[in-house]
């Protein structure tokens, strides 16, 4: 059983969890960590780190 996690504004997977092999029960994210938790019906309890954006540094140069 996977965990998907998608880009709230593109609409597009950026993420996928996987790790239970059974039905996930329950899940909370935790912002202060930039993680979240997962229980499943397999007895696990599994900590995810967040997926992050990675900012692109541009830079700009200026020809004479």
């Amino acid at each position: 059983v996977d965990i998907r996690v998608y880009d709230s504004e593109k609409f597009r997977l950026v993420q996928t969890n996987l790790g239970h092999t059974d039905s996930v029960r329950d899940i909370i994210h935790i912002p202060e960590r930039n993680q979240y938790v997962s229980t499943s019906w397999d007895k696990t309890i599994r900590i995810w780190n967040e997926w992050k954006q990675i900012k692109k540094k541009v830079t700009v140069c200026k020809h004479p």
